[in-house]
């Protein structure tokens, strides 16, 4: 609701003592000025300031909101402040031993004597370390077990005149290949999710935190989401650099096990820099715009998705913090629901960088992307949506929830890494 469009004057009157509270750099001086001038105008009359003392009432219970006689007022004509009046009395207590810092009472409580304090936690090399282990350990985990998921949606974007669905396509691979044949590319997908969990999952933390400082307290309040979206996309862009180059490997060893399965992870990296020797080893990246564009997506994506459904979860349920064994349970219902969104939106990126990897075209996506549609049409762009809805839900709901397992291992909490604001009473 815009205060300004409020009917209610003793709504704004509350509105702007409680912003008259803030210190002076942070109160909304404009904001205060026009709603100030709104109030003079609907209430029709001089706004009293006679009360020197709070009712009875107000100082029993102290949720009652400030009675009309508090208001909010510029120090003078030519203040940039706004105070409120009259002043609220406080008085000093002796909680330094409780508090560690001077602190003064107030019908609100003991508070200190600053109006804002922002603790940004001591986050250093020891606590990225440990949260880049819980990541790579967490993706080197559950990749490992979706392997066969991966397999079967890779067939499906390669070859899918051979296979009618997720079930059929890993029915005839078992059936004609052999059981292993789902465990293709094991090497190269292990390797690139344990680097992509050790790079993605500290960087998020890391890139939201240098974001996070460089702005101020109420900017970051309002764009949390954009913080999250712009740091999602910046760790997809660190781990997609290594990525890259597994993907290539992988991708080639499911579409064509024949070739590249004898030669083991280093042998196909080797063969495939070694293709075209104008190109070298820039073949590895022969999908790197389209791998980028799917991590960027994804990640920002699965990041702002999984807080978010947190969030909701746990506004519905907030008992759900409480104990450790509820808080994973909502890691996993989040990480399974942001997995799915993720994969929806990022489909596209996915199918074009199997294509390129797959017939070692070096397009980037728009090129590949038109190149895929005039050759089979726009469907193909969505080949094996399925099945990687069902492979990203998977993994995803397994990553954040080994993720939070090793975090509270490790004894590294959501608040550790989160700046916390407190808005106190100045005296």
């Amino acid at each position: 609701m815009n205060i300004y469009e409020s009917e209610s004057v003793d709504a704004n009157r509350q509105i702007g003592i409680l912003l008259a509270f803030l210190p002076e750099q942070l109160q909304p001086f404009a904001t205060l000025s026009r709603l100030e001038g709104k109030l003079r105008k609907r209430a029709g009359e001089s706004l009293r300031r006679s009360l020197t003392t709070l009712p009875v009432d107000f100082v029993e219970n102290e949720r009652n909101l400030l009675p009309d006689s508090f208001l909010f007022a510029k120090e003078s004509n030519s203040s940039k402040r706004f105070n409120v009046v009259p002043s609220i009395p406080l008085w000093e207590i002796g909680i330094d031993e409780e508090f560690g810092q001077s602190a003064v009472g107030t019908v609100f409580g003991p508070m200190a004597t600053m109006s804002l304090s922002r603790r940004t936690p001591n986050v250093g090399f020891d606590v990225y370390k440990l949260l880049a282990f819980s990541g790579a350990a967490a993706c080197a985990i559950t990749h490992s077990v979706v392997i066969p998921l991966d397999v079967v949606k890779t067939r499906l974007q390669t070859d899918p005149s051979n296979y009618k669905g997720f079930i059929d396509g890993m029915t005839k691979i078992s059936r004609d290949e052999g059981p292993k044949a789902l465990l293709l590319g094991s090497q190269a997908t292990i390797a690139g999710f344990v680097w992509y969990g050790l790079s993605v999952y500290p960087c998020y933390d890391l890139f939201k935190r240098i974001i996070s400082e460089l702005i101020s307290p109420e900017v970051l309040t309002v764009h949390t989401n954009d913080i999250a979206l712009i740091a999602g996309a910046l760790a997809s862009v660190v781990a997609s650099i290594g990525l890259a180059p597994m993907e290539t490997c992988r991708i080639r060893t499911v579409a064509q096990p024949s070739v590249y399965c004898p030669l083991g992870l280093f042998g196909t990296f080797t063969s495939i820099a070694n293709e075209d020797s104008a190109i070298g080893w820039r073949a590895l990246y022969a999908g790197f715009s389209s791998i980028l564009t799917r991590q960027v997506i994804f990640g920002s994506i699965k990041f702002i998705s999984f807080e978010r459904v947190c969030d909701v979860i746990y506004s519905v349920y907030p008992f759900l913090r409480d104990a450790t064994a509820t808080s994973l349970a909502v890691s996993l219902v989040a990480g399974g629901i942001s997995g799915c969104l993720s994969s929806i939106v990022s489909q596209p990126a996915d199918s074009v960088l199997t294509y390129c990897a797959k017939s070692s075209q070096s397009l980037n996506f728009i090129e590949g992307s038109r190149v895929m549609v005039q050759n089979d049409g726009i469907v193909a762009l969505f080949r094996g949506l399925g099945s990687r809805c069902l492979w990203a839900g998977s993994i995803i709901a397994g990553q954040f929830f080994l993720y939070s397992v090793f975090r509270e291992f490790f004894s590294v909490t959501a608040t550790d890494l989160t700046d916390q604001f407190q808005l106190f009473v100045g005296s």
